[in-house]
């Protein structure tokens, strides 16, 4: 899921990259050379997250990248998304957020195919199931005195 959500950045940069090329500012090799650079270090920010707070940090990052994109001001977007001026500065900035402002703020950029990579639908396959010869079982809680 990391490399996913970092997709549209990487994108939208190689195809600054490609402008420039094509404009004639930039060679051919010159834009090869800074692609690979760039996709080499998302690479390795991918691997280098971990803890909830780069979490943040990141979606925190890419949101504020992506309204900038757009040309909207915070007020703008937290107004479009039903969310407070503040809450959509701790989403940008990575302070904690919760999931129904980073939610509404995905569905006022109109980027609501990032949900999808966070819950994808579970696939499970009936002949999996009759291969395994395994059964749906009930998880049942535990007594307090366990």
């Amino acid at each position: 899921m990391q490399v996913l959500v970092r997709y549209s950045a990487i994108i939208l940069a190689i195809a600054n990259f490609i402008e420039l090329w094509l404009s004639g500012k930039q060679t051919k090799t010159q834009v090869e050379d800074k692609t690979d650079r760039l996709l080499l270090v998302k690479m390795e920010e991918c691997m280098a997250l971990g803890s909830p707070e780069e979490w943040e940090r990141s979606i925190g990052e890419q949101v504020r990248a992506l309204r900038i994109q757009r040309n909207l001001k915070q007020d703008e977007l937290a107004a479009r998304a039903n969310v407070s001026k503040s809450a959509l500065f701790q989403l940008e900035n990575g302070k904690g957020s919760t999931l129904r402002t980073l939610v509404s703020v995905l569905n006022a950029l109109g980027e609501t195919a990032w949900l999808d990579n966070l819950a994808p639908a579970a696939r499970v396959s009936p002949i999996q199931m009759l291969e395994l010869g395994t059964q749906r079982r009930r998880v049942r809680r535990r007594s307090a005195g366990m």
